[in-house]
């Protein structure tokens, strides 16, 4: 990049060498696709261990949620199974 620079008379290629040469010498530049990747593979973790503990967080939610009796459309089959089921269709 520096050759160029220094031997091209072309300003708009001396001008995007030295805009290179400043990114691949900024350490932020160089190690933002790493951080990248590693906070891909942390969410990618996070979502595998929703996935196995959907079962555990079902009925947890269960426990939790008190809904107040109203004018809702009831679930023909509210089984525990129904409740996987819906719970999976969100997070795949």
């Amino acid at each position: 990049m520096e050759e160029l620079e220094e031997n091209v008379t072309n300003q708009t290629v001396c001008k995007a060498a030295c805009g290179i040469r400043r990114m691949l010498n900024d350490y932020v530049f160089v190690f933002w696709p790493a951080q990248v990747k590693t906070a891909i593979d942390n969410f990618e973790k996070c979502i595998v261990d929703v996935r196995n503990k959907i079962d555990h967080i079902i009925n947890k939610a269960k426990n939790i949620c008190t809904e107040p009796p109203g004018n809702k459309r009831r679930r023909r089959n509210n089984s525990s199974h129904d409740h996987r089921v819906a719970a999976l269709e969100i997070i795949w």
